[in-house]
């Protein structure tokens, strides 16, 4: 997981709009774990089931790739993309979930990369619309 955050915040712009900068690093996580699919499944699948100590380190490594997607909607709500009562951090797991909750697709309906990001890609025109300055 660490890995997947450097791979993540990497492909993060350091500007632009907010569902262009969070596609970029979103799609890159996708390519970088896409090929080790059963590994994603084994790891969302044990998180149901593990004791409360690994629940907590398994956070602390999700935890830099939602500080990656918090950045982004943070920068957002300063440059006025977003509105200033945002909150962000649920935003931010709502991204997240629906990122990880795309590999069900990949796994049992053969989605590709494309067609994650695709996926993604409405996803986020939802979850950003209710956050958006302009709505």
């Amino acid at each position: 997981m660490e890995r997947l955050t450097e791979v993540v915040r990497a492909s993060a712009a350091p500007s632009g709009p907010v569902k262009e900068r969070l596609t970029s690093a979103l799609d890159a996580g996708y390519h970088h774990t896409l090929g080790h699919l059963p590994l994603m499944q084994a790891i969302v699948a044990r998180s149901w089931f593990q004791p409360q100590q690994a629940e907590q380190r398994a956070r602390g490594f999700t935890k830099g790739l939602l500080s990656v997607i918090g950045e982004v909607l943070r920068d957002g709500v300063r440059s006025g993309e977003l509105k200033q009562d945002v909150d962000t951090r649920l935003v931010g797991d709502m991204v997240w979930d629906s990122w990880l909750t795309n590999y069900r697709g990949a796994a049992y309906d053969g989605w590709d990369e494309k067609a994650l990001s695709e996926r993604l890609s409405r996803q986020l025109d939802v979850i950003l619309a209710g956050a958006s300055a302009r709505s």
